[in-house]
């Protein structure tokens, strides 16, 4: 199930590289270079396919531009969502894929309510965009293995996430490069940011990602898995959220009461707001 729902997001991600690079790249260019990525540390099952599938052709015409833009799905990113909300495991990049297959689904209402908007005479860097795509893998299999690893806990399994990565290095559609890292990885460590190395990585390719969701939003493309993969980063490295706020809102309109910052973990205060 978590496996599936790894692999929503991994083709979401390729979904909006593609959609973003249509913009300025015909299929054939686009081949090659995600043909160029598969042959480096990018390797993976699912950009090889990709790749086979920018340059299958039905007569004259691209095989590609001729299938209908309407995402199926068999419920198993609807499982891994659903299980990571009661869980309370943060599953944002699967739950986004989910709902963008979603949205393809609706093609009535899309063609109803489109709008021709002009595209800006602009581009981006095709090396930021490599990069993001790693950035965005990464914290895609983390959020999938953080799932794993609190169920887990939650029901005494003592998964072996080295050993499930292993095992899905071979013979499936995760089978890549980043899951063979992630098997030497979980030998030694809890978490994938707990990786040597790891934080720093993300971190110096934070302006890469960002840089691509300017792009994209210049470009008037949709970026569901990308900006979940950015959103999430920049939420779990800050120390102050402001959920602070959240607190004393529900204190104010229901006595849900609150922790301080100045208290101890067991309090839990309540004030009488506006009195």
């Amino acid at each position: 199930m978590v496996h599936n729902g790894i692999e929503y997001a991994e083709m979401q991600l390729l979904a909006e590289i593609y959609q973003l690079m249509k913009v300025r790249y015909s299929n054939a260019d686009m081949a090659d270079i995600l043909e160029r990525w598969n042959a480096g540390d990018l390797n993976n099952y699912l950009l090889g396919i990709t790749v086979k599938i920018l340059r299958e052709r039905s007569g004259d015409d691209y095989l590609l531009d001729l299938i209908l833009d309407k995402a199926g799905n068999k419920g198993t990113g609807l499982w891994s969502t659903r299980e990571a909300l009661e869980m309370g495991s943060v599953n944002t990049m699967m739950s986004s894929a989910v709902f963008a297959r979603y949205i393809s689904s609706f093609k009535s209402d899309r063609v109803k309510y489109a709008i021709d908007r002009t595209t800006p005479d602009s581009g981006f860097d095709i090396n930021r965009l490599e990069s993001a795509y790693h950035f965005a893998r990464v914290i895609n299999h983390h959020q999938g293995f953080e799932l794993m690893r609190i169920a887990s806990d939650e029901y005494g399994w003592d998964l072996n996430f080295s050993e499930i990565a292993r095992i899905w290095t071979n013979g499936c559609i995760l089978k890549s490069s980043l899951m063979e890292t992630l098997s030497q990885i979980y030998r030694a460590n809890r978490s994938i940011f707990d990786a040597p190395g790891t934080m720093k990585q993300l971190e110096h390719a934070l302006p890469n990602i960002k840089k691509i969701l300017m792009s994209a939003i210049d470009l008037n493309v949709p970026t569901h898995a990308f900006s979940s993969a950015y959103h999430y980063w920049l939420s779990i490295t800050t120390s102050r959220s402001p959920a602070n706020l959240i607190q004393a809102q529900r204190d104010f309109f229901g006595g849900h009461t609150f922790q301080r910052n100045d208290g101890q973990d067991h309090e839990f205060f309540h004030y009488n707001w506006g009195e």
